[in-house]
């Protein structure tokens, strides 16, 4: 993981968990940690090689709905 290549305290580091069982409660879990620690101070992410930003979209961009949005 890139994380490990920087010093940051692994307790400061969250990362969404995109197999979990329960992906609604996952994310509303995840914005519950954001909220709880006064919101996004540092966002880390990347640009892929189709041009999607930080985050996972499917090969099917024109017809990609989320069902989600944080």
């Amino acid at each position: 993981m890139i994380l490990s290549l920087v010093d940051i305290p692994p307790n400061q580091v969250n990362i969404l968990d995109g197999n979990a069982v329960d992906l609604v409660g996952e994310c509303k879990a995840y914005e519950q940690r954001i909220k709880d620690h006064g919101g996004i101070e540092l966002f880390l992410g990347g640009i892929g090689e189709d041009g999607h930003i930080a985050f996972n979209v499917c090969l099917c961009i024109s017809t990609y709905n989320p069902p989600l949005t944080l």
